[in-house]
């Protein structure tokens, strides 16, 4: 679901919005705090929208483990044997910047090491992997 998240603010559009100062005794600015009475101003034009920035947006790997076996994007049948899963989130710089185990079963503190590197490994690619995959999309 990461990837679809990322994929999905990669692709928003944001309109452009304008600041304009109020008209004198306008009933939408009557309540305003400030010191200079503003209107923000949507503007309609799809063409003047820009795209929002989800460069820094991380994805989440999940990985299970089977015995002393990482597996990555484990199928049903691999994750009814798994003792935990651990999702990892990882940031396009491959920065790890969360962590969530799953399951009733513990991670031996000397598996973490290997699984954040594979976590890593596999969030960096798939960033490539979906950012190419929109720049495909949007040329």
């Amino acid at each position: 679901m990461g990837v679809a998240v990322r994929a999905a603010l990669a692709t928003t559009r944001l309109p452009r919005v304008e600041v304009l100062e109020a008209e004198p005794g306008d009933a939408a600015t009557a309540t305003a705090a400030s010191e200079r009475d503003v209107e923000l101003e949507v503007v309609d034009d799809p063409e003047a929208a820009r795209l929002f920035n989800a460069s820094g947006v991380p994805v989440c790997v999940t990985l299970s483990r089977v015995g002393s076996q990482t597996i990555a994007d484990a199928t049903a049948q691999e994750e009814a044997c798994a003792s935990a899963r651990l999702v990892v989130g990882v940031t396009p710089s491959g920065t790890v910047c969360g962590l969530h185990k799953v399951g009733r079963g513990g991670l031996s503190p000397s598996s973490l090491p290997e699984m954040l590197r594979a976590a890593q490994r596999i969030g960096l690619a798939t960033i490539s992997a979906l950012n190419e995959a929109l720049r495909r999309e949007a040329s």
